[in-house]
């Protein structure tokens, strides 16, 4: 009996772990990497500004420079970090198969 809870539990817990953020149908998730232009990982807070409505989205990487970001498809965003005047432009195309895994790099200043 113990060892049927025991693992139970251990799927449960990581069925919890490998979820992914839920999503609309209109939106898609964003596996993001960022370092420097050396390949130093960046944790700081990254700007998803859609062109079209000037609206941001703001998130957080952790440690390794990763984060997981849920955005609209058929968008064209400029992705800007606050230590760099670099900045990315990406567009999402309406039917964006999710996830996309992008690695950005910055020269800080």
């Amino acid at each position: 009996m113990k060892t049927l809870l025991l693992f139970l539990f251990t799927l449960f817990f990581l069925n919890t772990y490998a979820q992914e953020p839920a999503i609309d149908a209109d939106s898609v998730i964003i596996k993001l990497t960022l370092t420097t232009a050396e390949g130093k990982k960046l944790e700081t807070t990254v700007n998803f500004e859609d062109q079209l409505t000037r609206k941001i989205k703001k998130y957080k990487t952790d440690k390794e420079g990763k984060v997981n970001c849920v955005v609209s498809t058929a968008a064209n965003y400029r992705i800007t970090i606050k230590e760099s005047a670099d900045s990315y432009e990406y567009n999402i195309p309406d039917f964006a198969i999710s996830p996309v895994i992008l690695n950005f790099k910055f020269n800080i200043k």
